[in-house]
């Protein structure tokens, strides 16, 4: 769970937010910068910047087809990387996994990371005053 959630957005005349930007601090001193939007075309890709270097995910971040480790003075390491499909098929495998192996909960990712993921959205929508119906 991130320390501090701050978040702002426009909304689109139907409620929903139109752009939101997020920025997220953990305890640990790493930092995450999100937007998501659906006013432009953006080129969905996912950058993370640590002390030693750089990782890009090539094409677009829920379906890379590779990988690039940019180290400072070096030239980059390409990882390619075979994508099937659109890239949420390999959350649906890996739920067909669980269940073959009598699983409730992944150990990939297990519940309490999704739970601490929606009290994360959960606190982005209460900054930027969305509300969904019946609340």
């Amino acid at each position: 769970m991130p320390a501090t959630v701050r978040a702002v957005a426009t909304p689109a005349p139907t409620g929903v937010d139109l752009a939101c930007v997020m920025a997220l601090a953990h305890a640990s001193g790493a930092t995450a910068s999100l937007f998501s939007t659906l006013a432009a075309t953006t080129n969905n890709y996912c950058v993370l910047y640590g002390t030693k270097g750089q990782l890009h995910l090539t094409g677009r971040f829920h379906a890379p087809s590779g990988l690039e480790i940019h180290r400072p003075g070096q030239a980059p390491e390409i990882i390619p990387y075979p994508k099937t499909g659109l890239g949420y098929h390999y959350e649906a495998a890996h739920v067909q996994e669980c269940l073959a192996q009598g699983l409730a909960e992944s150990p990939l990712l297990p519940l309490a990371f999704s739970l601490d993921l929606m009290r994360t959205l959960d606190a982005v929508r209460a900054q930027i005053g969305l509300r969904y119906p019946g609340e």
